[in-house]
């Protein structure tokens, strides 16, 4: 029998915690400095959050930021499964009021909640009382997302700051920008590869099967690549882009859309125009994405955002016939995905075979 061995740690529930060397490496390096954490998803970032968490908890309060809603419930209930910390809240705008989230911000010692809540009550916080502030998903402290004014308050009171992410990006500028705005001053990446990660990486043996995307899946598609090359046009009054849908990329669109949204403000004009071409552009690919990609049901969800977006792009979607077109196609097409039905299938049919050794 193979000997298991667990983080002991004070604050920490014993044999609770599956002791890892590259998690525990991480956490050295990690916990007295503002630090990114990048992990493939799988690999345990929370794990060493909770850590950090454990060690810093005796230094003051504890801010855990997740963009969304279910993020930050299922990290609420990691710290009460994982740790003997008391206080420990879960604070989201739409569902605390904000007279009790006052009183949770004064009494709490870690919070868990959203960067939009939390940016909303900035002037509420004593970020004087905080030793850490963990941002997960930590790639969007750009732009004027919620974590960039809550990271300027946290450095501003030398509140130590932990950024966790999967996904970095290949863009060295936003990148920078991200390790700006946290006030990065060390770095920590792992792959799978790495020599203090594989031996936690069971074998695996992959075998590539080439699908075919389904003839109705096709045929909106080449459908959305004609509407694409309709706003490709018009966005060649502003400037002079590729007309192929192909060799455009939603990736191309929106750095353009970021280079233009930073002129608008001194040159205005056309400017605004070409900044709604774009912005339905970035749409119109993102549901040909969905549609190729996710299959039919997808497409379907998305459409629905898009007859409900106020934006002058959505509305500038819906004004086009061949929108219209393929909004009616996608909505009456049975939903039918064949990886999954494949998927389905071929666990059918190992299931069957080791029935069948069993007898």
């Amino acid at each position: 029998m193979e000997f298991v061995e667990f983080v002991e740690m004070d604050n920490i529930h014993p044999n609770k915690i599956v002791k890892r060397e590259y998690q525990i490496n991480i956490f050295n390096s990690v916990k007295d400095k503002n630090s990114l954490v990048v992990l493939p998803t799988g690999l345990g970032k929370t794990i060493i959050a909770i850590m950090l968490i454990a060690y810093k908890a005796n230094y003051g309060k504890i801010l855990f930021l997740a963009p969304t809603k279910p993020l930050c419930e299922q990290h609420y209930a990691t710290i009460k499964k994982l740790t003997t910390l008391n206080g420990v809240f879960l604070v989201t705008g739409e569902k605390t009021k904000k007279k009790k989230r006052k009183e949770i911000y004064e009494m709490a010692k870690i919070i868990v909640a959203t960067p939009q809540t939390i940016e909303n009550d900035l002037d509420m916080i004593d970020f004087s009382k905080f030793s850490l502030a963990i941002f997960d998903e930590a790639h969007r402290a750009v732009g004027n997302y919620a974590y960039v004014s809550i990271a300027r308050k946290c450095l501003e009171k030398g509140v130590q700051i932990l950024g966790l992410t999967a996904s970095p990006g290949s863009d060295y500028s936003r990148l920078k920008e991200v390790i700006t705005n946290l006030g990065i001053e060390n770095i920590e990446v792992r792959t799978e590869e790495d020599r203090d990660v594989k031996p936690y990486i069971p074998e695996r043996k992959l075998r590539w099967k080439i699908i075919d995307m389904p003839k109705e899946i096709k045929a909106i598609a080449a459908k959305i690549d004609e509407l694409i090359m309709d706003f490709l046009i018009e966005l060649n009054k502003y400037f002079k882009i590729s007309l192929s849908p192909r060799r455009v990329t939603k990736k191309m669109l929106i750095q353009l859309q970021e280079r233009i949204q930073k002129r608008v403000a001194s040159e205005g004009g056309s400017l605004y125009q070409a900044v709604s071409v774009v912005s339905a552009l970035i749409k119109i690919y993102h549901l040909k994405e969905m549609l190729t990609s996710q299959g039919i049901e997808a497409a379907k969800n998305y459409i629905k955002k898009i007859e409900m977006d106020s934006s002058k792009a959505g509305k500038k979607i819906r004004q086009s016939i061949k929108y219209r077109f393929i909004r009616d196609e996608i909505l009456r097409t049975t939903p039918f995905n064949p990886k999954l039905e494949f998927t389905k299938k071929y666990w059918q049919s190992i299931l069957w075979q080791k029935k069948m050794q069993e007898q």
